[in-house]
């Protein structure tokens, strides 16, 4: 009997302790979304899903597999340029990249679209291009994070990002972010 006790402790402190950082990760700080277009905050919409919204099928490996519009706000005056990468961390396989993207400083995204002397980088699927939430099973969060940097990042087109995130290190002004969810 003991040994059930003590099995479950184990657990339950292996959990907690695994579950500590998982929890610390930005999509979960309080103050890593800066809101929705509000004031002068770097922020990022999308006209067709909110902040913790189910996002439209259409932009869904069910749907049309395009990627979404999205709307860019209060960019930093000595931005550079755009990273954006979208990724869904609660795939079982650990996070799924969907759309690694640099990008000239704009205001936005059109639905199905690319803006001019973008380079993409390679998702999970390991094509160059937007991959739509296509979840295996449950409800998962697909995180859009848009950062203004003070350098455009050397990177060439089929990028990883592995090397996107060391490109960008020391040069990040300000970061946006914006979930949707989709089942």
């Amino acid at each position: 009997m003991w040994w059930r006790i003590a099995f479950s402790i184990g657990v339950f402190i292996a959990l907690c302790v695994g579950m500590g950082s998982f929890f610390s990760e930005s999509v979960f700080a309080e103050n890593s979304f800066s809101g929705a277009g509000a004031g002068d905050d770097f922020s990022m919409t999308s006209p067709e899903f909110g902040h913790n919204e189910k996002i439209p099928s259409m932009f869904t490996c069910d749907g049309g597999n395009v990627s979404p519009p999205l709307a860019f706000h209060a960019i930093p005056e000595d931005a550079k340029c755009l990273a954006l990468i979208m990724d869904d961390p609660d795939a079982p396989l650990g996070t799924w990249d969907h759309w690694l993207l640099v990008m000239p400083v704009g205001q936005g995204i059109v639905e199905n679209g690319m803006p001019a002397n973008a380079v993409l980088g390679k998702n999970s699927w390991g094509r160059s291009e937007y991959g739509g939430p296509c979840p295996p099973d449950g409800t998962h969060r697909y995180v859009f994070r848009l950062f203004a940097l003070d350098a455009v990042p050397d990177v060439k087109r089929g990028f990883s990002k592995a090397e996107l995130l060391r490109a960008m290190e020391g040069h990040v002004l300000d970061e946006a972010l914006l979930i949707g969810l989709y089942r």
